[in-house]
C-alpha cells in the first residue's frame, strides 16, 4: 500500500468521530494522472481500529481503495492513512515529513507539489517546482536581506544559519548522560531489545550522517559536474 502524508490532503471530515480525508490530491495508480479523489463515507472495523473508504477516478473511473489505520488511539492520535494499488511507478514522499514542525503547511504544499509533478513525468515542471520548492525551503532559514540571491549563494549561506554540527554533537551528547545510551556501550548495563533496537538506530543514523549522506551529495556533485564537461 501507499501511505498517504498530510500533504497530500486537501479536505478533511470528521467522519464517525475520527478525523479522516474528505479528498486525497494524488497520481491514480491505474492511468497516472494528477487527480484529486473525492472519498465515499469512511466504514469502521469491528474492532474499531481501522476504517476503509474508496473513490473513482475521474479519468479512468476505475475504483482506488483508501484505509485508516489506529482510527481507534483516541484524541489527538496520529492516523495513518494509505491508499491501494500503490503504484510501483510513483515516487514515495519521504516518511515523517509532515511531523517535523519546521517543515510547516507551505513547505509541505510545496513538496506534495514537487513529488506529484515528477511522477506526471513532467520532467521540465519537475525541476521549475523542485527548483522553487529548494528555494522556499531556503527562504525559510535564511535572513530577508538574503532572500533575494541566487539558489546556489542561499544554500551556501545556509550553514551560517543552521548549525549543521549540531545533530552530531547531540549524538555525543546522548552517549556522555548517566543512564543514557552511553551506559550500554560502557558494558555497565545489560541492554534489553529496546535499548538494543536504540542502539542500533543510532549506529544507523552516524552511517547515515557520516558515510551514505556524503556519499550521495558526492556523486551528485560529480554528476553534476560531468554536465558541464
Amino acid at each position: 500500500m501507499y501511505q498517504l502524508t498530510d500533504a497530500f490532503i486537501p479536505n478533511w471530515t470528521d467522519d464517525d468521530a475520527f478525523r479522516a480525508p474528505a479528498a486525497v490530491d494524488t497520481i491514480c495508480p491505474h492511468c497516472g494522472l494528477s487527480i484529486i479523489f473525492e472519498l465515499e463515507p469512511w466504514s469502521r472495523s469491528t474492532d474499531d481500529q481501522s476504517a476503509a473508504s474508496q473513490a473513482a477516478c475521474p479519468s479512468c473511473s476505475r475504483k482506488v481503495s483508501f484505509f485508516a489505520a489506529n482510527v481507534g488511539s483516541g484524541d489527538g492520535a496520529r492516523h495513518s492513512f494509505f491508499m491501494h494499488p500503490a503504484p510501483d511507478f510513483l515516487r514515495q514522499p519521504l516518511e515523517g515529513i509532515s511531523e517535523i514542525p519546521e517543515f510547516d503547511e507551505s513547505l509541505q504544499r510545496a513538496y506534495a507539489a514537487t513529488v506529484n509533478i515528477f511522477n506526471s513525468r513532467e520532467w521540465t515542471g519537475t525541476a521549475v517546482v523542485c527548483r522553487r520548492t529548494m528555494e522556499d525551503i531556503a527562504k525559510s532559514i535564511l535572513p530577508a536581506d538574503q532572500q533575494k540571491l541566487s539558489l546556489a549563494l542561499q544554500i551556501e549561506a545556509l550553514p551560517r544559519r543552521r548549525d549543521l554540527s549540531r545533530p552530531i554533537l547531540q549524538l555525543s551528547e546522548a552517549l556522555k548522560r548517566s543512564g543514557s545510551l552511553g551506559a550500554y556501550f560502557d558494558l555497565e548495563k545489560i541492554p534489553n531489545e529496546h535499548t538494543a533496537s536504540l542502539i542500533m538506530n543510532l549506529l544507523d543514523y552516524l552511517i547515515e550522517y557520516l558515510f551514505i549522506l556524503p556519499e550521495r551529495i558526492q556523486r551528485l556533485h560529480s554528476e553534476v559536474r560531468s554536465l558541464a564537461e
